[in-house]
């Protein structure tokens, strides 16, 4: 049988995965297929492709309770030749590094997953490192860098994604489609005024400010309204994207991640994504009534509370 000399990166979906998709294609070649997952569509998405020369993982995490499928389909494509390179920044448990029999895993602490793909693949490349700053601003939520937000913007669909990516490839940081997104920034900041504002806000029981916020059908840089509320003194901010999804912001005086690795999730001790499990009456409640909370989502509300 022929090898597949196609390569593919599997990069996450926000704008550290955009960013390693646009150094990736420096590194290893333009002609590279990009697809987009998270930890908890990573399993899918492996199943889908059939055989390549090489596959790349960045910026996302192994969710533990998906091991042993992932460790079957990364074997099934060893066995046709492909070589697999896995390049993350959050934290793993212990047990999953053993996956680095199998792979070729780099897990390093960093701002962001796009900069050690920066440092290990493409050190020499000025390019490649204006991205991997882009990546370490964004992941970081300093939002420091002019174009930063206006960049996060344009991470809410494959297309736009698809779009940065080859842009910044390139070498080009700005054009019209980018002076649109600066003026939707402009629009969000005030509404993120306002739902700061408003934010359904309690005490845990330890006394940390808990803000909670329904974002579900809202476009948004949730991170840019987490930041706003701990600039209002917000310890924890939970917010929810979808019915079976959110993310949990913190100021780091509590660990997040092990609350979200109880909902299917994954990410950084004080910026992290959960997802949640729906049952049969949530998926028929949440049709009848957009306000509806998944049962999984309340119960990560109490766990908040107890913090």
């Amino acid at each position: 049988m022929q090898k597949n000399a196609e390569k593919i990166f599997i990069v996450h979906t926000d704008l550290d995965g955009v960013c390693s998709g646009a150094i990736a294609k420096r590194a290893f070649g333009n002609d590279i297929k990009i697809k987009f997952a998270g930890p908890r569509t990573l399993y899918d998405t492996l199943k889908r492709i059939g055989s390549c020369s090489l596959l790349g993982i960045v910026d996302v995490a192994l969710n533990h309770s998906d091991y042993e499928k992932v460790v079957k389909e990364i074997l099934r494509l060893k066995a046709s030749g492909c070589e697999l390179i896995w390049v993350d920044h959050h934290e793993w448990a212990e047990e999953d590094k053993k996956i680095s029999q199998h792979v070729r895993l780099i897990l390093e602490k960093s701002p962001s997953a796009a900069s050690i793909l920066y440092r290990t693949f493409a050190k020499d490349d000025e390019i490649a490192k204006k991205i991997a700053e882009i990546a370490d601003d964004g992941d970081s939520n300093r939002n420091e860098l002019e174009l930063t937000l206006a960049y996060k913007i344009g991470t809410r669909s494959n297309r736009e994604r698809l779009e940065l990516i080859n842009m910044f490839s390139r070498g080009a940081f700005y054009n019209e489609k980018i002076e649109e997104y600066k003026k939707r920034v402009e629009e969000e900041n005030k509404l993120i005024e306002e739902l700061a504002e408003s934010a359904n806000v309690f005490n845990s029981a330890t006394g940390l400010k808990v803000a909670v916020i329904d974002l579900r059908g809202k476009k948004l840089i949730g991170s840019l309204l987490a930041k706003k509320l701990q600039q209002k003194g917000v310890d924890v901010v939970f917010i929810i994207y979808s019915d079976s999804s959110g993310v949990l912001y913190g100021d780091g005086k509590v660990n997040l991640l092990e609350i979200a690795k109880k909902y299917n999730g994954g990410g950084h001790p004080s910026a992290c994504g959960v997802n949640f499990k729906l049952g049969f009456f949530d998926k028929l409640l949440t049709r009848i009534s957009k306000k509806h909370v998944p049962t999984q989502a309340k119960k990560l509300l109490n766990d908040l509370k107890t913090l």
